[in-house]
């Protein structure tokens, strides 16, 4: 009745205007009006005029019944309900959520990401190759669970027991965030401009996915990793639409939920970085560096500092790092070393470690390099030199003054500057670090090191050896654990290093040490990692306390400056990235993708077939990957066809494809179904209903004989 009454007065508006106009005499009369069926406002008769003004009694009755702005309440919003994002919504949260705790098992990965769970409960360092945001976020839920750190999360398979509460705790993390896929699913579709009805059609395909719901509902990244990059996408397509009104509370905004969402994203895994590269980002970058760079990089640098001031204590994982980011580290190499002599002199007895290559330390045994290499080289047949990669007696050397012949160190000692020429004596047989000009074993163009021994032939010592300290202090002395240094050959100019190849059997597969012409490279770096000066006091001197108190506590934790920390840690993580990128067990090749030709078996019974295999709705994916060059196959064939006048796409063609889409939903849901004892877990199949479910043959389903 309002919205009658509504048109009604604006049709009549006019009319009551130039009547009102008429009666007054004035000459605000929009003479414009004039309907056509109407005689002109000058011939009016006594009915028109009587019509005219029982319009505006109903006009005035109408206005009276209104509401008047001060009757509005201060604070009253309207609200719209979208009953199929709701249904979207609770189906998300439904297959996910349901039954978190089956299997009553630790599943796959749950292993690994359980055990970090574990160290940041118990302050302990640990590496990881991905960023810390999803463990913190585990962590920060098992501080608020009063968890311990104590379930072992030892093995695939392990019984919960009494932690089953602790578990379904963590996996509801995932789970939650997982579940919030499929909404933002929805509503990227609708962003992309489509309809509500194809925005449903895309959540339901998210929604009864196999494969992204076993990733949802177990203690791993995937499921931060699948919200954080939904969500950027999201949030940019948000921003996007508000580009032609910039600097307005939306865009930034929107701009500041893309840059953290991104954030996100990177921070849970790496591969999270490639979200999407677009050129818009690139051409405006300068306009949007502070809401895609400066602050997603200040929340970056800040989880690192979380996690640095948790894990203060050592852990299972120091060795990895450099010697200095271990010594920062409460127990373990802080130890080891603690009350060792900071300085390094002439006759200090000192271990070698590679500080940025390989965790090994500079390394000589008995043992001499061939007389002929397979490939029919020679070698110097002299005394190995290699890294090896654990800690070991034959590890130990001693600095040795070219000047003197002794190997004691003097009372005081005399310690080694930057730039000085030194030997290195192996502390075991007593032979001098040497190289000459002899191909390395493994890598000719670079020169050989070993431990010279005199076979009284033309071939003279070449064992001097200059230091080139790269961070040097105020007193330019070598320092312990904390000197970056490059041992340079005097004779050929060369830096040593490691090569990262291992030496054949012969070379009992430790890491091949030479010297090379390109100085400056990370491998060429290395520092004394544990010192002994075993000093000869003067006769009638009492020894005094090498380190007081103050300083053995000093450098029982020494402390590490957080950027170098950080990026010491990036540079790690990296490292071994890009060692994981050969191919593993449970790898797969990008064009097995789309006809999803590969699963992983995460976990499976005892007794029983029940499993967890990690394989999504097949219907989802062939259909998803069919669908592409149906699509632009038909956009091609219908646009021509548009082109030449040709409109087919009648009403019964649409009715259709509304049926076709109705059958297909239906299929999904029954694939889903069929699947879905490898979903969860909660289904002991037999063998034969296993190998019913293998639809393809490198679907490696798990089944136990005579079950």
């Amino acid at each position: 009745m309002q919205t009658f009454l509504k048109k009604l007065l604006v049709f009549h508006s006019n009319r009551f205007k130039t009547m009102s106009g008429e009666l007054a005499g004035s000459d605000d009369v929009d003479a414009k009006y004039n309907p056509p069926d109407e005689k002109p406002k000058s011939s009016r008769t006594a009915n028109g005029l009587a019509q005219d003004i029982h319009l505006q009694k109903v006009e005035k009755k109408y206005l009276d019944h209104q509401p008047r702005s001060s009757d509005t309440p201060p604070l009253s919003m309207n609200v719209e309900l979208n009953f199929i994002w709701l249904i979207l919504i609770g189906l998300s949260f439904g297959t996910r959520m349901w039954r978190l705790t089956t299997p009553k098992h630790v599943i796959f990965d749950e292993v690994h990401f359980g055990q970090f769970t574990n160290f940041f409960m118990q302050n302990k360092f640990f590496f990881d190759f991905h960023p810390p945001l999803g463990k913190l976020m585990f962590a920060l839920t098992a501080y608020f669970s009063g968890y311990d750190g104590q379930f072992a999360f030892a093995d695939i398979g392990q019984d919960l027991g009494e932690y089953e509460q602790l578990v379904w705790n963590l996996r509801f993390v995932p789970a939650f965030l997982g579940s919030l896929v499929v909404p933002i699913v929805y509503e990227i579709i609708i962003d992309l401009g489509c309809s509500h009805w194809a925005a449903a059609l895309g959540g339901f395909l998210a929604t009864f996915d196999n494969m992204l719901i076993v990733h949802s509902r177990l203690v791993m990244l995937d499921g931060p990793l699948l919200f954080f990059t939904t969500a950027s996408l999201l949030c940019y397509l948000k921003f996007h639409k508000e580009s032609k009104r910039p600097f307005t509370p939306k865009w930034c905004m929107w701009l500041g939920l893309t840059g953290i969402a991104l954030l996100g994203a990177y921070s849970t895994k790496f591969t999270g970085i490639f979200t999407f590269i677009t050129r818009e980002l690139t051409k405006h970058i300068a306009s949007r560096v502070v809401g895609l760079v400066i602050f997603p990089g200040i929340l970056y640098l800040l989880q690192f500092y979380v996690m640095f001031a948790v894990l203060q204590k050592s852990g299972p994982h120091d060795d990895m790092m450099s010697s200095a980011f271990q010594a920062s580290l409460e127990g373990g190499l802080a130890k080891v070393t603690l009350g060792q002599a900071n300085d390094v002199a002439y006759g200090s007895q000192v271990t070698l470690r590679n500080t940025f290559g390989k965790q090994c330390w500079l390394h000589s045994h008995e043992h001499t390099y061939p007389v002929k290499y397979p490939d029919g080289r020679g070698s110097s047949a002299q005394q190995q030199v290699t890294c090896y990669g654990f800690k070991d007696v034959n590890n130990w050397w001693i600095i040795k003054d070219p000047g003197r012949d002794s190997l004691a160190i003097d009372y005081p000692p005399r310690p080694v500057h930057n730039g000085d020429i030194i030997q290195i004596v192996h502390g075991v047989t007593g032979r001098a670090l040497n190289s000459h000009d002899v191909a390395a074993p493994l890598n000719p163009a670079n020169q050989e090191v070993s431990c010279y021994i005199d076979y009284n032939i033309s071939m003279a010592a070449q064992n001097l050896w200059k230091v080139d300290i790269l961070n040097p202090d105020g007193s330019n002395i070598w320092k312990t654990i904390h000197s970056q240094i490059r041992l340079i050959h005097v004779n050929t100019s060369q830096a040593i290093k490691i090569s990262g190849m291992s030496l054949p059997e012969w070379g009992f597969h430790q890491l091949e040490v030479c010297t090379d012409k390109s100085i400056k490279q990370t491998n060429t770096i290395w520092n004394v990692e544990e010192h002994q000066q075993n000093i000869t006091y003067p006769e009638g001197h009492v020894a005094e306390d090498e380190v007081n108190k103050t300083e053995v506590q000093e450098l029982a934790s020494k402390p590490m400056p957080f950027f170098t920390k950080f990026w010491e840690l990036q540079l790690k993580m990296l490292e071994s990235k890009k060692e994981l990128a050969n191919e593993h067990t449970f790898g797969s090749r990008p064009s097995w993708w789309p006809l999803m030709r590969r699963g992983v078996a995460f976990w499976i019974a005892k007794d029983t077939n029940a499993q967890i295999f990690c394989i999504g709705n097949p219907f989802v994916w062939w259909a998803t990957t069919l669908s592409i060059p149906v699509y632009f196959g038909l956009l091609v064939l219908y646009l021509l066809r548009r082109r030449r006048k040709v409109h087919d796409l009648s009403d019964a063609l649409q009715w259709m494809l509304y049926a076709c889409c109705a059958l297909f939903i239906v299929i999904v849901l029954w694939g889903f179904h069929f699947f879905s004892p490898f979903t969860y877990g909660s289904v002991a199949l037999s063998s034969t209903e296993v190998n019913q479910r293998k639809w393809l043959n490198t679907w490696g389903m798990l089944s136990h004989p005579n079950t």
